[in-house]
Formats: C-alpha cells, sequence, structure tokens
C-alpha cells in the first residue's frame, strides 16, 4: 500500500481504519492532496469496511467533508460502508448541521465501538 502524508491506513481485521493525522484540516493545499490519496487509498485496496478516525482533528473545512462523502461513495460503489469514530464536538456539530451525523455516518465515540460495530 502507498505511504499517505495525510492520514495512517491499516488494517484491523477485515475493516481498513484511516487515522487523520492534521489538528486542523482546513488548508487548500491540505485539502486537495487529501482527496487524492484518499481516492489512492480507495483505488489501491478495494475496502468494503472503512473507519475514518478523526481523533487528531479539531478543526475540518467542508471540502474535507466532501471527501469523505467521496470516500462513502466510492465504498458503497464496492457494496461496502463508512463509519467515523472519535470526531470532537466541534467537527461533530458541524456534521449535525449538515444532517451528515447518523443519517449519512455511522459516528461512534471510540475506535472499539466503531469496529464492534461493524462486526454486528
Amino acid at each position: 500500500m502507498p505511504q499517505f502524508n495525510h492520514f495512517d491506513g491499516e488494517q484491523s481485521g477485515d475493516v481498513w481504519v484511516i487515522r487523520l493525522n492534521h489538528e486542523r484540516l482546513n488548508h487548500n493545499l491540505i485539502i486537495d492532496q487529501l482527496r487524492s490519496e484518499f481516492v489512492t487509498f480507495v483505488e489501491a485496496t478495494k475496502p468494503l469496511k472503512v473507519l475514518i478516525n478523526c481523533h487528531d482533528v479539531k478543526r475540518m473545512s467542508s471540502e474535507v467533508i466532501n471527501a469523505m462523502l467521496r470516500v462513502r461513495q466510492l465504498v458503497q460503489g464496492l457494496g461496502g460502508d463508512v463509519k467515523l469514530c472519535s470526531v470532537e464536538p466541534g467537527v461533530r456539530m458541524a456534521l449535525k448541521f449538515l444532517n451528515l451525523d447518523g443519517r449519512v455516518f455511522k459516528i461512534y465515540d471510540s475506535e472499539a465501538e466503531a469496529l464492534d460495530a461493524f462486526q454486528s
């Protein structure tokens, strides 16, 4: 698997875990690179289960949310699912405002809880 600058990806059982590694995802260059890395990741791994861990993210632009929606679209096209975990309150509020919390993305408090949800 290729190395990525803006997230770490590893498999936990049959779930690919993407751990975003920037506190602030609101700079245009980072966003463009992250979007490209997401697509490269999905094309390289063809994942059916993806968990995006947002633990380190304190701020996230709407373009990053769009990039996560693109990952979801690509993974669903393969017959899979994407979940989120460890979303900071401010970011979660933005996802709720956009009607994405619970309707589009299932969001879990911890990575362990989300991984368990994939198995049920």
